[in-house]
């Protein structure tokens, strides 16, 4: 497969999102190739954030917290995420009466983040051409993966309503930022995070 199919497959997922979607889920990669990949986009994302922090001088900033200073903790973290992340995408999705498969979801998952990882290297170019649409291409990237994340679970599942696949995700993702810090909250204690920046 050449560089211009990949690339025109991720057109088509940015032009029709739920089209790429069943795209992707059509390949039916084996559970540990789907696996794999997740791990693997998430690995990239992560090494590519840390050079970013890195050629611009931003790896000592105090909100940024430890994972600015450190690509391992960095790529753990966003491992885990990913990792979290479509476990619950796919069991919630089933309770719900989803059709999507495990192996699909991280499937889906996988290639959601390669299309982020694009959207990344995009903006690294901003931050060299015109530094200052950088920032606003940063929040236009925010909404894409949410747009991208609702309409990929959407075409997963077989779900009618992508609004109601949207609040899901949305009300999952508070709950889910909750958790993660009551967690850290009782592994290294409220000073510990405070002193990494990653709590008010």
């Amino acid at each position: 497969m050449s560089i211009g199919y990949w690339f025109e497959a991720a057109a088509l997922s940015f032009r029709n999102p739920r089209e790429g979607a069943a795209w992707v889920i059509g390949q039916r990669l084996p559970l540990s190739v789907a696996a794999t990949a997740l791990a693997l986009t998430a690995l990239v994302s992560a090494i590519l954030t840390s050079a970013v922090f890195l050629a611009f001088g931003l790896q000592d900033t105090p909100e940024l917290g430890a994972m600015a200073r450190s690509p391992l903790v960095m790529a753990a973290v966003q491992i885990l995420v990913q990792l979290l992340g479509s476990l619950a995408i796919f069991h919630i999705g089933r309770q719900f009466g989803g059709r999507g498969s495990l192996p699909g979801t991280m499937a889906v998952m996988a290639w959601l983040e390669a299309l982020m990882i694009l959207l990344q290297c995009a903006q690294v170019l901003l931050l060299v051409l015109i530094p200052g649409f950088a920032e606003a291409f940063g929040f236009i990237g925010a909404a894409l993966f949410f747009w991208l994340l609702t309409q990929f679970i959407t075409e997963l599942h077989g779900f009618r309503s992508a609004a109601t696949v949207f609040l899901g995700v949305i009300g999952f993702g508070i709950l889910l930022s909750i958790l993660l810090t009551i967690v850290l909250l009782l592994v290294v204690g409220p000073d510990a995070l405070t002193a990494q920046g990653l709590t008010p």
